[in-house]
């Protein structure tokens, strides 16, 4: 039982930051120790480099020219300019460390580095589709959708003069994304090529995070390009399931290599039986934006062998940043979120309380107020995560305070531990003010409740009930994390 915490970084954010801060950090090989040594600090496990790969002028050219791309620039940077668009990381061009951030000898010494202070290596895997700079596009042709120009514009063009129009990459539901091209995932040739793409991979890196990686399902890959996937000129169209095959070439290279799926649409546990070790919670992700607390607990009571596979998260690249979206209800959401069981997700900045979504499109960030009490409640959630992460975990059932009193049903509650090494965590997530109670396990421990957005600590009253209860009045969105004392660290 092990739910590891994963932090994730963009290096050209990252490496600005340095900049910023007056110090050196010539690409990855120059991020300074103190900087892994204050992730392992707060608790994580892993590190996932958004970007590593080589992108190329053809993709950045979209970037910074089509109109759709561009002009949602300035929401993300208000004083942007053509300098600072480098097109997405999501055009690969190559499957090779980015140039930018030091070639392969950069990515080397970044790993040394984690490695030294006890993290993992996360890079990205995309499955879908390749920049309009890939040579896979010019040089194998017939991997790709083709099309005629004249009945396809805006969605396809050429990967070098007079060849072939190609279809760019997509999914079912929205434009195509044109800074890409897509690749047929039925035509056998791909699929070795892209085995030994993974396999190279995993070479320079602990684990992947797969973008869109419900797309390669045969099912949806079949809805999404319906014959043309199948109708292969002299070759016959493998329809098999995509990701075993991924999966196996690299862990026939590395036996311990992790996958992580960005995934939608309810496809999560196909997935986790085609062998991803986690998978995008995105259901819990929309219940605490949006539901209330009987949805959220309602989810939290999946099969283990499910949830356990989940990866929680409050934001990441393709989501606003959690300041704008849960607003009032964001610490009580984050204690949800990273006291769950399963793979604790963060993004760069999260800590920080930073409002505005970064651009994958765009080199530099907006300069954002850094909030010390945002950063100061996510040290301690984060070491009472850290803490909890091997311990066994289960939710509970909040009690009535008194008769005709439904405000418990306001209340998620959890147990990490057992016995004497219990810890009690209670949310009241809804806007009114909620009571309920719990009975506890024993109840001659000397409970103490911490406080994280204080930092301060207390003796906490129990019920004096035979049954040796816990009762509980809490504010809207408000949190208790009890335990006995001693458990944890002094917060400061």
């Amino acid at each position: 039982m092990s739910w590891p915490m994963l932090y994730q970084a963009h290096p050209r954010r990252l490496l600005a930051e340095f900049a910023t801060e007056c110090r050196e950090a010539k690409g990855l090989g120059g991020v300074p120790s103190s900087w892994f040594a204050n992730i392992k600090t707060m608790g994580f496990d892993w590190l996932y480099l958004l970007g590593a790969w080589q992108t190329g002028p053809r993709s950045r050219e979209v970037s910074l020219r089509h109109p759709i791309i561009s002009a949602d620039h300035a929401s993300h940077l208000p004083d942007w300019t053509e300098n600072d668009v480098c097109g997405s990381p999501f055009a690969i061009e190559a499957w090779v460390p980015h140039l930018d951030w030091g070639g392969l000898a950069g990515l080397f010494s970044f790993r040394e580095n984690a490695a030294r202070h006890g993290l993992k290596l996360m890079l990205d895997f995309v499955p879908n589709h390749v920049g309009l700079d890939n040579p896979w596009a010019a040089n194998h042709p017939d991997w790709f959708f083709r099309c005629d120009a004249s009945s396809s514009t805006g969605k396809a063009e050429a990967a070098h003069p007079g060849g072939p129009f190609l279809k760019h990459g997509k999914d079912p539901y929205f434009p195509p994304w044109p800074d890409t091209f897509q690749l047929n995932l039925f035509h056998p040739a791909v699929r070795s090529a892209q085995q030994e793409v993974i396999a190279s991979i995993a070479t320079l890196c602990d684990g992947v995070r797969c973008d869109m990686a419900m797309l390669p399902l045969p099912d949806v890959f079949l809805t999404t390009w319906g014959h043309e996937s199948i109708d292969i000129p002299g070759v016959a169209a493998d329809q098999s399931d995509y990701w075993p095959g991924i999966i196996k070439a690299a862990r026939d290279i590395s036996p311990g290599f992790q996958f992580l799926a960005e995934c939608y649409w309810d496809r999560e546990w196909d997935l986790m039986c085609q062998g991803f070790d986690y998978c995008y919670d995105k259901r819990l992700y929309e219940r605490l934006a949006h539901g209330d607390s009987h949805e959220v607990s309602g989810h939290l009571m999946a099969e283990p062998r499910f949830l356990y596979k989940c990866a929680h998260f409050l934001e990441n690249h393709d989501e606003d940043r959690s300041t704008e979206v849960f607003k009032e209800r964001l610490n009580a959401a984050a204690v949800v979120t990273y006291l769950s069981p399963g793979l604790r997700f963060f993004h760069h900045g999260q800590e920080h309380g930073f409002k505005l979504k970064d651009s994958v499109h765009l080199s530099r960030a907006a300069d954002e107020r850094r909030d010390p009490l945002t950063l100061a409640f996510y040290k301690r959630l984060l070491t009472v995560s850290s803490w909890a992460a091997n311990r066994p975990w289960k939710l509970l059932q909040p009690r009535q305070a008194w008769e005709g009193n439904p405000s418990h049903g306001n209340l998620i509650a959890m147990q990490i531990g057992n016995g004497s090494q219990a810890l009690l965590a209670v949310v009241n997530y809804s806007s009114a003010q909620s009571q309920g109670s719990l009975a506890l396990e024993s109840g001659d421990l000397k409970m103490v409740e911490h406080d994280l957005e204080t930092g301060m600590a207390s003796d906490w009253l129990m019920g004096n009930d035979s049954k040796k209860s816990i009762n509980f009045d809490l504010g809207p969105w408000k949190h208790r994390i009890i335990g006995p004392a001693g458990l944890f660290p002094a917060f400061g």
